[in-house]
């Protein structure tokens, strides 16, 4: 019986059996072969299997195309080609498989070093021909930093194809993880890469359908490369897989080995089994076995119990055999993963009730400690906490023995919690937050301190980004301080305003602004000086802001500038003030006020906290911002690039913020004509956002990031790619915020334009008239947006030579653009384009000699 012609069930015996057999020493594994009981058919599929697992050049791997060709092809007696490929030699073989001979190559000319990949059997086997171009075109795609890149492509002259990617100089990650990552922590942070990478190619449609071991190098600065795309394929392809290339039957799922073709959840499957390897040193014996049970970090390093509980459940989540069972998608397991570092419960797997609260008690244990003001008040600068300690308790805590206590506290949060020790200017903020909610539930004996504490550790925990965490923090300093102060104190007001802010940053925006006015209701008017009244004016005008309200928000943060203004004008807080007074005007349209605002609270904020502070990086990013719509790009780029350095040096290259002003610069790159460099900064930008608990990839956020990577792709002479993204986009936002909001409806006009482009000009220019009527319903007719709209509308029917109508929308466009910005703005100038192309095409000379002067007087 042919491999081939095996029964789902018989194959279901072979994966067990195999798996069972590759558990144990090679001189053992004929003898299990022989007792396992099965039948005939199966042990000899096994046998196969094993043998030819173990092979150099697997027949897994090939068809009879490769085969052929060691037998009539010039590298097939082991020689090396004398040939060149292009500008590359090559120096050694690195590897053979059934998409062709991978070899190490120089380039002569400035002796860099690539891996080249040479189908030397194109011209015996046509489809796999078509398969090595695929898996080209696919590299191509994909940029990302776990993803090996594609730096050139050609053929020789007898037709033989090749393509240079980047060489790894690294080891396999089971072996890299075997011989050099001793703890747990450091094997799943390199599996969450692996992951990120996997998850890249996911967004790009891209499945690798291969994903093993020997397939991930760890280069030598301890970074994954995902590597050998012969037999991925697109999702929306039509391409069939190779049948000479089948799958590597120990980290295949079961619906691969039953001959399903190839999707996001078999990699999935893939991961699961890779990650139990990782752990284990050795594939699973049979399906269901645990790694807590058997892994040598658990026997060298033990563990929380509850920690190995979670890991069983993640592999045993990925590895279901049952779809409907296993994670849909590499995102949920990545969360998954995420929760596990930070000591939540799952999210996508059942675990008991005792389970979660000792999860919940484990998050909370601390000892009683408390400690000097000093060292406090220093440890809250590295919180990046922005007010002072109350002078009554930095009297109280300077107590030795309270000193003693702190110290230990100190200690505590710079342990690691288990993991290998670490400087401290190693230690990220993350850990020590983490670290610190673990023991501010133990400051009982001194409760002012716990208040200010729990709510220290949610105001940095909502500034990272996790919002959960932050509400959960902030609402026990809530019902501490209510308690311990009453109700009207302005301690318990002041941890009402945090509340409210994280209430507003979940989008429970009807909640946050019910809070607000009530905090405001308990603050005289006349009360100038109580300390939370520029807060709550602060607060509440950021709300109405982003709520689009921008004309209700301005006398509430005017109001706290005012009052800033006559107490600290070096405060953290005037700077806050002034971040937010200066976004509400930029929003307005008054681009010149808002830089004043912005380069007023620069200094102040360099002073107060230091030149690398993220309250730097977001003015200087909002900055840049502002230097873009202008069309001041040179000078953009210098502010956002500064920006993204701080944010990646203080959250790490992987969080939102950083993310966020990343998305910024890919807008400042996609005006200065440079797509291709946009693109890929966005790539990055929407994995982020899309694996963010508080994002996710149905945001608005992350839709907007969908709709500015379409731009790219339309620079980039991709229509139809760009619209994919642009109409994925449109249905997010739609969803999000409904569909005649000012983003929703500006990817109906993205889409229109990819349409004129892809030359369906009727079809654009309905969509567009239809935006046009919309924008103009729910933003007014004499709204700039309207006028923008306007303009695309403009641009579609001059390109169908429908001038006179081109003429009219132009100059309505126009009329309300100098009206509402207050004379002939940048923005203005594509609309005069137009409008002069049309006068021209119309033989209207007067006109376009008018159009003309007014265009010069443009910058």
């Amino acid at each position: 019986m042919h491999i081939m012609d095996l029964t789902p069930e018989q194959w279901t015996e072979v994966e067990a059996l195999f798996h069972r057999v590759q558990a144990v020493p090679p001189d053992s594994r004929d003898t299990l072969i022989e007792e396992s009981g099965v039948e005939e058919t199966v042990r000899s599929a096994v046998r196969r299997l094993t043998m030819q697992d173990a092979a150099p050049d697997p027949l897994l791997d090939e068809g009879i195309g490769p085969s052929a060709a060691r037998l009539l092809l010039p590298d097939a007696d082991g020689r090396l080609p004398s040939q060149s490929f292009g500008p590359y030699r090559v120096l050694e073989v690195l590897g053979r498989g059934g998409m062709g001979v991978v070899y190490l190559a120089e380039r002569a000319d400035i002796g860099a070093r690539v891996a080249l990949k040479v189908l030397w059997d194109a011209p015996l086997s046509p489809s796999l021909r078509a398969r090595f171009e695929e898996e080209q075109r696919i590299i191509s795609q994909l940029r990302h930093p776990g993803i090996v890149p594609l730096y050139h492509a050609g053929q020789t002259e007898e037709g033989t194809p090749w393509f240079a990617m980047e060489y790894v100089d690294g080891q396999p990650i089971d072996l890299h993880a075997r011989d050099r990552l001793s703890f747990v922590r450091q094997r799943l942070l390199l599996f969450r890469e692996v992951c990120l990478a996997v998850r890249a190619a996911h967004w790009r449609l891209v499945v690798h359908g291969d994903l093993k071991p020997s397939n991930i190098l760890v280069s030598r600065d301890g970074h994954v490369r995902l590597l050998d795309f012969g037999i991925a394929r697109r999702l929306d392809d039509a391409l069939p897989i190779t049948q000479g290339r089948l799958l590597t039957p120990a980290y295949a799922s079961p619906q691969r080995r039953a001959g399903a073709p190839v999707d996001v959840q078999s990699d999935v499957y893939s991961l699961g089994v890779i990650l139990f390897q990782l752990l284990a040193d050795r594939l699973p014996a049979d399906q269901g076995e645990r790694v807590s049970s058997m892994s040598p970090l658990r026997r060298r390093f033990g563990g929380r119990e509850e920690d190995w509980i979670d890991i069983d459940a993640i592999i045993a989540c990925a590895t279901a055999p049952d779809v409907v069972q296993r994670y849909e998608s590499v995102d949920a397991l990545v969360r998954d993963v995420d929760r596990l570092f930070d000591g939540f419960p799952l999210e996508a797997v059942s675990v008991s009730a005792t389970h979660r609260a000792r999860k919940f008690l484990r998050r909370r244990r601390v000892p009683l400690v408390i400690g000097a003001a000093s060292t406090l008040v220093a440890l809250f600068a590295l919180f990046a906490h922005d007010r002072s300690l109350r002078g009554a308790r930095d009297a109280a805590i300077a107590e030795s023995a309270r000193t003693a206590r702190l110290m230990q506290f100190m200690e505590r949060l710079f342990d690691g919690g288990g993991q290998p020790p670490e400087t401290v200017d190693s230690i990220r903020v993350a850990t020590i937050v983490a670290n610190g909610v673990r023991e501010a539930y133990a400051l009982t004996s001194d409760p002012q301190a716990q208040v200010d504490l729990l709510e220290s550790l949610g105001v940095v925990s909502g500034r990272m980004g996790r919002y959960d965490r932050a509400d959960t923090l902030i609402r026990e300093a809530l019902h501490r301080a209510d308690t311990l102060y009453g109700g009207s104190d302005p301690r318990t007001l002041g941890v009402r305003v945090q509340r409210a802010k994280i209430l507003s940053l979940r989008k429970q925006t009807d909640s946050a602004e019910r809070e607000l006015r009530s905090i405001s209701t308990l603050i005289a008017d006349g009360d100038r000086d109580h300390p939370v009244a520029t807060a709550a004016q602060l607060a509440l005008g950021v709300l109405l802001r982003d709520q689009g309200r921008t004309k209700d928000a301005m006398p509430y943060l005017q109001g706290a500038l005012m009052r800033s203004e006559q107490t600290d004008t070096m405060s953290s807080l005037f700077v806050e003030v002034l971040r937010e007074l200066g976004i509400a005007v930029a929003m307005s349209g008054d681009f010149a006020a808002a830089d004043s605002v912005w380069e007023r609270a620069l200094p102040v904020a360099r002073r107060i906290f230091g030149p690398k502070h993220p309250e730097v990086a977001f003015l200087l990013g909002n900055l840049g911002n502002v230097a873009s719509q202008r069309g001041e790009l040179a000078q953009a780029e210098q502010y956002q690039r500064e920006a993204v350095a701080l944010t990646s040096a203080w959250y790490g290259t992987d969080h939102m913020y950083t993310a966020l002003t990343e998305f910024v610069l890919a807008q400042t790159l996609n005006r200065a004509n440079r797509p291709a460099e946009a693109r890929d900064l966005l790539l990055h930008t929407i994995d982020v956002y899309s694996r963010t608990n508080e994002l996710g990839p149905d945001d608005a956020n992350t839709a907007i990031a969908y709709g500015t990577m379409g731009v790219s792709l339309s620079a980039l002479g991709d229509p139809r790619g760009a619209r994919a993204l642009h109409e994925r986009a449109a249905r997010l936002l739609r969803a999000a915020r409904g569909p005649d909001t000012k983003s929703a409806l500006i990817e109906d006009s993205n889409i229109a334009s990819t349409l004129l482009a892809e030359g369906r000009a009727d079809t654009a220019i309905a969509l567009l008239r239809s935006t046009v009527a919309r924008t103009s319903a729910s933003m007014g007719e004499r709204n700039v947006t309207t006028a923008q709209m306007r303009v695309r509308l403009a641009a579609a029917l001059l390109k169908v030579k429908r001038y006179r109508e081109t003429v009219d929308v132009s100059t309505d466009a126009i009329a309300i653009m100098d009206s509402v910005m207050g004379g002939r703005k940048p923005a203005s100038r594509q609309a005069r384009e137009n409008l002069l192309a049309a006068y021209v095409a119309l033989g209207d000379s007067v006109s376009a000699t008018k159009v003309r002067a007014e265009l010069a007087g443009i910058r």
